[in-house]
């Protein structure tokens, strides 16, 4: 009798462990600058900044920093009008993909460095592209 309610709660468990996992998995609040002015998050493998530049702006600095790392641009698609995505490959071939969205008044800005992404290195990257705003 108690085998036969278990399977038929079964989903229900399944559904309520995945829901307390996700709201366990959140964001973290991370500098990203030295200057203690920009803050950033670092979500699921990626570090979302916001500052506040034009598209243009953020996406030439943002190759200059691909250049000032040493890292080698592999290519550039643009989506729809103010989508940006910039990959990159290290000099050990870890992949770079920087993700650029256009709003009205900043840029969005999404690094992810390597498969799993990667804080530190990511952080490097963002303060690299930052000298050039």
């Amino acid at each position: 009798m108690n085998s036969s309610m278990f399977l038929r709660f079964r989903p229900l468990l399944v559904v309520g462990a995945l829901l307390l996992a996700s709201g366990f998995s959140g964001c973290t609040s991370v500098q990203v600058t030295g200057d203690n002015k920009t803050l950033g998050e670092y979500k699921l493998g990626y570090l979302i900044v916001q500052p506040m530049q034009p598209f243009e702006k953020a996406r030439e600095a943002t190759k200059k920093g691909f250049k000032d790392m040493g890292y080698f641009l592999v290519g550039e698609e643009f989506d729809p009008p103010g989508n940006c995505e910039l990959r990159a490959r290290t000099t050990n071939d870890t992949i770079v993909e920087v993700k650029l969205k256009d709003f009205a008044s900043y840029t969005n800005v999404k690094i992810r460095h390597g498969l799993r992404g990667e804080l530190a290195p990511a952080q490097q990257l963002y303060q690299a592209i930052a000298k050039h705003f």
